[in-house]
């Protein structure tokens, strides 16, 4: 490997503080020793990464880097010059590993970093997914079926959620003795709970599956079909079992549909009931007739109006409203008229209203 720090992690000199530590974390899982057993290449490898790291993530030591070159600058170090204790060959790469990765355990950090460990355990308390759909008031009033899509995270085909593949090598867990559990005191009582070392697995992974990255579980957008029931309202909630992501044991959470009824342009809701403004001429007004009404579902009708209708009325039109959910029952449609009052008369028309 080449000695300059840009090129073995590489990095260009722009690289942002988090983008040279996100390469220091890629290369010290692939370089490090209990990844290559008596490989003494990739032991020394480990170092020099882990050197180019301690200086490349400290902006005063980068900078003098920068300024004085690989050369000078490495001179330096190791002489002292920079601070005492500075010396590379005093360093201890493992430390610094365990300060980028967390942890106290070299080994725990290494391989719960690989299989996603804190990701993984933090899905187990939440497999469920919430899904917002919208639906119109005709599909309240009609129910029936809708296909949605959303993305969930399904057992992974080719490790079968293991998280590594068949022929990757596997070492028992100390912490818990491949149990995957352990025993915690707290004063009188006896806690047991999931092993953090190994998330509950009872082993420590060596090699992961490339298609999961060790999770056990891949993303992917699926489609499914929903019942809509009549009289549905918003807020309500749909539960889908077993339709949320996957989690241990082939267990899996649950979808749940949250419905939001959009605004009609033309009716209103209450309840089971809907309502409507619909314009009434001053002569039928007047002298009554018949209007023309849309419903919700059911087409047209035809409204009587009677004489001397006033302005505001409302009109009750039974079981022409919406579903009530789970019964055979339904709300009503009440109708409110508008008398258009014209803005020009004819003479006779004015005639007439003065006689």
């Amino acid at each position: 490997m080449t000695s300059d720090y840009y090129t073995l992690l590489g990095v260009t000199k722009n690289a942002s503080t988090e983008e040279i530590k996100k390469a220091y974390r890629k290369k010290a899982l692939k370089y490090h020793p209990d990844r290559n057993s008596g490989d003494k290449d990739a032991e020394e490898s480990f170092k020099k990464i882990t050197e180019a790291y301690k200086v490349l993530s400290n902006p005063e030591k980068k900078s003098q880097y920068d300024r004085y070159g690989h050369e000078f600058f490495t001179q330096q170090e190791n002489s002292g010059y920079y601070g005492a204790g500075a010396n590379f060959s005093n360093e201890d790469p493992f430390e610094v590993f365990k300060e980028v990765f967390g942890g106290n355990s070299v080994f725990e950090n290494l391989f719960s970093s690989a299989t996603n460990s804190s990701n993984y355990e933090s899905r187990e308390n939440n497999l469920d997914i919430k899904y917002t759909l919208d639906i119109s008031l005709e599909e309240v009033c009609s129910g029936g079926d809708r296909e949605i899509e959303y993305k969930r995270y399904l057992k992974c085909v080719d490790c079968y959620g293991k998280g590594y593949p068949k022929s990757s090598s596997m070492l028992t867990c100390m912490e818990c003795s491949g149990t995957g559990f352990v025993i915690i005191n707290k004063g009188f009582f006896n806690i047991k709970q999931s092993c953090s070392n190994c998330s509950g697995r009872g082993v420590l992974i060596r090699e992961v599956c490339n298609s999961c990255t060790g999770n056990g579980f891949t993303s992917k957008k699926v489609y499914i079909k929903i019942h809509i029931p009549k009289g549905i309202e918003t807020g309500s909630k749909l539960r889908l079992k077993g339709k949320g992501d996957y989690g241990q044991n082939d267990n899996c959470g649950d979808l749940y549909v949250f419905i939001n009824v959009k605004d009609h342009n033309f009716f209103e809701r209450s309840g089971d009931d809907i309502s409507c403004i619909v314009p009434l001429t001053f002569k039928t007004a007047c002298l009554g007739g018949s209007i023309t009404v849309p419903t919700l579902s059911y087409g047209n009708i035809t409204l009587n109006i009677p004489k001397g209708t006033q302005n505001g009325t409302i009109f009750k039109i039974r079981n022409y409203g919406l579903p009530r959910i789970n019964t055979n029952l339904k709300g009503h449609q009440f109708v409110k008229v508008e008398i258009e009052i014209p803005k020009k008369l004819t003479k006779n028309q004015e005639d007439i209203l003065k006689n």
